[in-house]
């Protein structure tokens, strides 16, 4: 959930690049928290639930409006690492350490029990980028068997939560974010990916068939599939799988989060964060924000609803774009913001 920001992203004024207005308002910001040392937060998939993770308390779930706040358990020999919540909002999902080996395991964790899980991924190994089949059964993730710093081996895999299977989807090289579509038949992943390069090949590959496609050359970020699974969003741009076609969001200073995002439900409308530093150097920076942002993707317009300042931008939208939770860099508590008409 937290994501790591690097290098400096100078800010250009925001304008919209069509005349049409966005009909939504802030209509009201609650500050859900008093106590700080919050570091992220994100809701469930159902809208019910805020999962969040403290400085002292570690993994705490609220409910939608911040009350009834819940401490999950820790068990005494694992860091549990929270990643996403399962599409039916039951269990949640996490590539934990184990704190006397170091070593990576992969952990579902029951919401409703705070249960934990241990998945029979090799414990010598690493697994990265977990992913939810629609129908919360299945998880997908990037195994990746190292010697030294060399990649030995690597590939998607299906692990079948019920039958305790795994089967390989596809063997990959120098991977990053695969996500499954929304009909639970493809994955879309970013392959051959370069640190210095601008952009990386992006490719989806059908599960049942195992043949693959490469769909662009994009900016690396957060795969996000449309809900009727014709689009993706990678943080900056869009495309359509179908036609190839790649649109910009020209969002300010160009830097968006596909993590901190959402589709509407008729697929038409982005809901973002726009996130963006000020400073001399990473080390010295003096401000960073983060603008609210609806891109209309068919009209391209755009409206920004305000400017939040972060330590870390963290901010997570409700699927229907009405909430958005976010860290209050002021004092590292809780805000939750509600749009409406």
């Amino acid at each position: 959930m937290k994501k790591v920001i690097s290098g400096i992203l100078v800010m250009v004024a925001f304008f919209c690049v069509a005349n049409e207005v966005l009909a939504l308002r802030i209509i009201s910001e609650t500050k859900i928290t008093t106590d700080g040392g919050y570091l992220s937060s994100e809701f469930s998939p159902d809208g019910e639930m805020i999962l969040v993770t403290h400085k002292k308390d570690g993994i705490l779930i609220f409910d939608a409006n911040g009350n009834n706040k819940k401490i999950v358990p820790m068990p005494k020999n694992v860091e549990l690492g929270v990643e996403k919540w399962s599409p039916d909002s039951k269990k949640i999902i996490g590539a934990s350490v184990m704190k006397d080996s170091k070593l990576r395991r992969v952990t579902v964790l029951d919401v409703s029990t705070f249960g934990v899980e241990f998945l029979d991924i090799p414990k010598s190994d690493s697994a990265y980028f977990l992913s939810w089949s629609p129908d919360s059964k299945k998880i997908y993730y990037l195994y990746r068997q190292k010697k030294d710093r060399d990649i030995i081996e690597e590939g998607i895999w299906e692990y079948n939560i019920d039958t305790k299977t795994k089967t390989k989807v596809i063997d990959t090289l120098k991977t990053m974010e695969p996500k499954v579509s929304p009909s639970g038949d493809k994955i879309a992943y970013f392959a051959d990916w370069n640190f210095y390069s601008n952009t990386t090949p992006l490719w989806i590959v059908d599960i049942n068939t195992k043949q693959k496609t490469k769909i662009g050359e994009l900016d690396w970020s957060t795969i996000l599939w449309s809900p009727d699974g014709k689009n993706i969003f990678t943080g900056n741009q869009v495309v359509n799988i179908d036609t190839k076609e790649i649109k910009s969001g020209n969002f300010p200073g160009g830097f968006s989060y596909g993590e901190y995002a959402a589709w509407s439900s008729d697929s038409t409308k982005i809901y973002s964060v726009e996130g963006a530093l000020y400073g001399d150097e990473p080390s010295k920076v003096t401000e960073l924000y983060s603008d609210l942002v609806i891109w209309d993707i068919f009209t391209n317009s755009k409206q920004v609803f305000k400017t939040v300042n972060y330590r870390e931008v963290d901010s997570n939208w409700t699927k229907d774009g009405k909430k958005v939770v976010c860290i209050d860099a002021n004092d590292d508590n809780l805000l939750l913001i509600t749009l409406g008409e």
